[in-house]
């Protein structure tokens, strides 16, 4: 089907790893904004037109270690049908979860789709890489966790110190200044799992790709990032204004030392373990233990949906 025309291949690569992107995106945004509309201090609109330019920065900018990452897991590049699998695979997956307003790991969905295509085929795997990824990703909730807790305790201390006059303006200030930096550091640690594999393939350079990943990702933030916000913003814990620059800041902290690190990791898991934070500082009975309950078991579900998903996706397109 797809060795017949080069071009109708790559151009199929292209469009995948962007639709891919756009479903990041439309998972992921709420993991930015959802504490700032949560705590009614920013709209949904412009919480998700803040998000989507400052993933589109990210992106660009700091992007370029993860998507190194993500092209090293797994030498599928000469293998057309294999990488088309894996995009449409993850996307999928992404794309019935974002649905149900579940946000999920976009790694780990990304990591369990390459995995399990190249079992099937017999490819080996980087599993130095992968068991890396694996497990700084169930580290990342609760080094956010720890994070937000410690940064809520110090700011609501120095809250206290402010004149109430301006109180207001500097709680929305610096909650606005968290949502960004939280969006910039999903940009940065997230755009490899779109186009991780265009790079791979040797179809573009990393820098390219965080053009092509960044700009996908905020176009999903935009068209479809609704749905998983409330979520995140108002079922996980109740949220105030210092409990949602908190937990924003806590997991945009987490966010980008792992992009640093050139280690691609879940918003998804930072921005849960980091509410679930701020809410234990107010008492763990403000933290909404079945909703937590939920989103963990489709996080260890998901990687396995992805692969399954990804291989049924191989031997149809086998038999076109």
């Amino acid at each position: 089907m797809f060795g017949s025309s080069f071009d109708l291949t790559t151009a199929s690569i292209f469009l995948f790893s962007a639709y891919l992107g756009w479903n990041i995106g439309a998972n992921d945004a709420a993991n930015c904004v959802g504490p700032a509309v949560g705590a009614g201090l920013i709209s949904l609109r412009k919480g998700l037109l803040l998000v989507a330019a400052s993933v589109f920065l990210g992106a660009i900018l700091q992007g370029s270690k993860t998507i190194e990452t993500i092209s090293g897991i797994a030498s599928l590049g000469n293998l057309d049908l294999a990488v088309i699998s894996v995009l449409v695979g993850a996307s999928i997956v992404l794309f019935l979860l974002t649905l149900r307003g579940i946000p999920v790991s976009t790694t780990f969905v990304v990591l369990g789709a390459i995995v399990g295509i190249s079992l099937l085929i017999g490819i080996p795997v980087n599993w130095a890489i992968s068991t890396t990824i694996f497990i700084f990703g169930l580290l990342t909730p609760i080094v956010s966790l720890c994070f937000s807790y410690m940064i809520y305790r110090f700011i609501q201390n120095m809250n206290r110190r402010w004149p109430s006059v301006f109180r207001d303006n500097w709680i929305r200030l610096i909650l606005l200044i968290s949502c960004v930096f939280m969006a910039y550091s999903l940009g940065a640690n997230n755009v490899g799992n779109a186009v991780g594999l265009l790079v791979e393939k040797k179809l573009i350079m990393p820098i390219v790709g965080g053009f092509i990943g960044g700009f996908a990702i905020a176009i999903g933030a935009l068209t479809m990032g609704k749905r998983v916000v409330l979520t995140v913003g108002k079922e996980i814990s109740i949220l105030d204004p210092l409990s949602a620059f908190a937990a924003s800041m806590g997991a945009g902290i987490c966010l980008y030392t792992l992009a640093l690190l050139g280690i691609p990791t879940s918003s998804s898991f930072a921005i849960v373990g980091a509410v679930a934070g701020v809410g234990i500082s107010h008492g763990t009975n403000l933290v909404n233990r079945q909703t937590i309950r939920k989103i963990i078991e489709h996080w260890f579900i998901c990687p396995v949906l992805a692969g399954l998903m990804s291989i049924l996706v191989f031997l149809i397109l086998k038999l076109i």
